[in-house]
């Protein structure tokens, strides 16, 4: 982040992958410099992620191909 910082001042920069837990999250924004962190297959595998990142139990764990799958059941 801070070598894109350094080329193009201004620039916002965003970290993305390995974000499971808004403790990843949290850790990712302090250790490496980013604005903002991204995610996806966690939303992909729980849409309500953030949901259950503050009431668990814990999100499910993404599986290739999940994404194809309904988002809800029942």
């Amino acid at each position: 982040a801070r070598t894109v910082r350094d080329a193009v001042p201004g620039a916002i920069v965003i970290g993305n992958g390995g974000i499971k837990t808004l403790t990843d999250a949290d850790e990712a924004l302090a250790s490496t410099g980013v604005d903002l962190v991204s995610i996806a297959r966690p939303f992909l595998a729980n849409p309500d992620w953030i949901e259950k990142m503050h009431h668990p139990p814990a999100a499910e764990p993404y599986v290739p191909g999940m994404e194809r799958l309904p988002l809800l059941s029942g």
